[in-house]
């Protein structure tokens, strides 16, 4: 079984406080599985951008790995959240890596099935100016 890699490319990706599949325009970070049974272990990393954001409040971001073809359905053990600090916005590199822990994923019993990395804030009081995903990956080992 060979490792695969999706990288996202494009505009970065805005996010809200609707959990949203990260697309960043040319290409989002997301794999399509052609066997329909069996397992892969999924990894995924993506690169939080605060440079254009001002955050008065502190904030959640939760990113995850989430199947959306066939049913679709949260890729179990794939979530990271990571608290937001106070932020001035005030236009400095202010990137985070952020790497999702390893998890085993099933495939469905369909060929096909599609994972793409999806991210949200638990809320956007507190925040002007955007939260964005610049750089994001999914692989399978």
């Amino acid at each position: 079984m060979n490792a695969r890699v999706s990288r996202a490319r494009g505009t970065p990706a805005t996010m809200s406080n609707v959990a949203a599949k990260v697309a960043m325009g040319t290409r989002s970070a997301e794999l399509v599985f052609g066997k329909a049974t069996g397992t892969r272990t999924l990894i995924g990393h993506a690169v939080i951008d605060l440079s254009g954001a001002s955050i008065t409040e502190e904030r959640l971001l939760t990113l995850q790995l989430r199947r959306t073809n066939h049913t679709p359905v949260n890729v179990a053990h794939s979530a990271v959240s990571i608290k937001l600090g106070l932020n001035s916005g005030s236009g400095e590199s202010t990137d985070i890596p952020v790497m999702l822990p390893p998890c085993v994923y099933a495939l469905s019993g369909q060929a096909g099935d599609t994972v793409a990395l999806w991210a949200s804030l638990d809320d956007t009081a507190g925040v002007t100016g955007n939260v964005t995903i610049r750089e994001a990956q999914i692989a399978a080992l």
